[in-house]
């Protein structure tokens, strides 16, 4: 009984683990991380020539610890249930339940992590734009409708590293913060 109770609780922690999302929210251009508070950035303004959607592949690591996670305890768990069913005495079974909730853990583990897949593909958009008479483009997450034709602020944070934030605010529907 304390066993199917136990397997359970853990289908049930899996399961809520599971729901968790990462929607890489971090990479839009107008997102800072505590690295760049209080420093100096160069910025520039640009005039956005053309805007297209695109589609950003990103790794999803929140994706895949949680399935690891929740294939870990699930696989532990039917290998320790699977366990008790095999020995003969005290020791043996719980030697038996432990062996089995180690194979378990593992194997659940591994099949989880093939199941989640590593890429989350993200709404991003491609913006052609002029600056010192030159022509770029820059691909940033966001949507669409976050920017328009016309003088956008271009933030440098490294030499590789451009963010042109959205240049219109309330543009998808709703005002951004």
């Amino acid at each position: 009984m304390n066993t199917k109770l136990a397997a359970a609780a853990a289908l049930c922690a899996t399961l809520a683990l599971a729901g968790c999302a990462n929607d890489n929210q971090r990479y839009r251009a107008d997102v800072y991380g505590p690295g760049s508070l209080n420093q100096v950035q160069q910025v520039s303004t640009v005039e956005i020539l053309s805007i297209q959607p695109a589609k950003v592949a990103l790794p999803n690591e929140t994706k895949n610890s949680t399935a690891q996670l929740a294939g870990t305890v699930a696989g532990a768990v039917a290998g320790a249930v699977i366990g008790n069913q095999f020995g003969h005495g005290r020791h043996s079974r719980q030697n038996s339940r432990i062996v089995g909730g180690l194979a378990g853990g593992v194997l659940g583990n591994r099949a989880a992590n093939l199941a989640a897949g590593g890429t989350d593909y993200q709404n991003g958009v491609q913006l052609t734009y002029r600056m010192n008479d030159q022509m770029y483009t820059s691909v940033q997450l966001g949507n669409s409708c976050e920017y328009k034709l016309g003088t956008a602020t271009l933030v440098r944070q490294s030499a590789n590293e451009s963010r042109i934030q959205p240049n219109n605010p309330g543009g998808c529907g709703t005002e951004t913060k």
